[in-house]
């Protein structure tokens, strides 16, 4: 078993481990902490005695497709790729303004997945020619198939902040290329982050079931997910997805204010008719002066007439019970 091949991180580890066409294993690695470099390091000197005693064997090319045109001994292409990855990765420092915000995740990572990603079937990006394709820009800029991504589907905002940092290694791009592309996404973001507040400032206090309500209307909506359309979001993440998948829409601003119209009232309404569903009709009679109290109280709460003799029984209840 070699140990003359030992990556200093999980990133460097799972982008060797991408470009040897070992998929699975890197997606082991991907979520892993640094406790996990030894056990990496001990993964990736067994894959290379099991090529190379391949290559002596003469089965060369059965298991792994990068050996077809890899005329190189598996050690050597190993430490081939790495000396690549040194001149393609990017320093995350320049990932900074995304640290500790939620939206700022799902906005990197879905632009990046948008815009470099593709669901149809393309060929695979070639090992030995990396580095030309990463020369091309503009109408020759090839997309990594989606099904082959170190991370598909991520759990939690976190994992979409390491899904870009994966997907940006693996871009056939130069590191200049790549900091342009960050800082266009970047400079996108922050003309667009207050609008993220405010435009669905009525989406922050749902529940389960009314952010899946919600994204029922984002998922069968016939353009706006035209880009994602086989792609699936994890619940944990779709409250912050919505309003960026919104803002990603490749659509007339008219036709986003109606959908967003349409879509807060229907969230208004379903939200309303939940709220009142187990709640019981009471018939009371009260006098003028009374009434007219409800009234003001209504105007004051601006709330309507069952809610504010909710509010008040609740309030009145509460206040004997600190007393008692």
């Amino acid at each position: 078993m070699h140990r003359g091949v030992e990556v200093k991180s999980i990133r460097e580890g799972v982008y060797l481990l991408w470009c040897m066409g070992y998929l699975d294993d890197a997606r082991n690695y991907v979520f892993s902490g640094k406790g996990a470099i030894d056990k990496l390091n001990t993964r990736i000197a067994t894959l290379i005695s099991q090529e190379e005693k391949e290559k002596k064997d003469k089965n060369d090319g059965k298991k792994n497709p990068y050996k077809n045109n890899n005329p190189t001994s598996p050690q050597q292409f190993v430490l081939n790729t790495l000396n690549d990855y040194t001149h393609a990765a990017v320093n995350e420092s320049c990932l900074e303004w995304t640290k500790g915000d939620e939206y700022a995740y799902l906005f990197l990572w879905l632009s990046l997945y948008k815009n470099y990603t593709s669901e149809d079937i393309i060929s695979k990006i070639a090992s030995d020619t990396r580095i030309d394709k990463r020369k091309k820009t503009g109408d020759d800029k090839e997309k990594l198939n989606r099904c082959d991504l170190p991370v598909t589907t991520p759990d939690n905002t976190s994992q979409c902040y390491l899904a870009s940092i994966y997907l940006l290694d693996l871009i056939p791009a130069s590191p200049e290329e790549k900091l342009g592309e960050i800082a266009r996404i970047r400079s996108q973001y922050l003309r667009i982050k207050e609008n993220i507040g405010t435009t669905f400032s009525w989406l922050s206090d749902a529940n389960a079931e009314m952010l899946a309500f919600t994204w029922k209307q984002i998922e069968t909506h016939r353009t706006l997910l035209s880009e994602f359309e086989s792609d699936s979001f994890h619940p944990a993440i779709q409250k912050y997805a919505i309003p960026v998948l919104f803002e990603l829409w490749d659509a007339e601003w008219a036709q986003k204010e109606l959908f967003l119209s349409r879509l807060r009232k229907r969230y208004a309404n379903t939200k309303h008719r939940k709220k009142v569903a187990d709640k019981a009709p009471i018939n009371i009679r009260i006098s003028p002066g009374a009434k007219n109290t409800l009234v003001k109280l209504e105007k004051r709460f601006n709330r309507n007439r069952a809610d504010v003799i909710e509010y008040l029984i609740e309030k009145t209840w509460a206040e004997l019970n600190q007393k008692n």
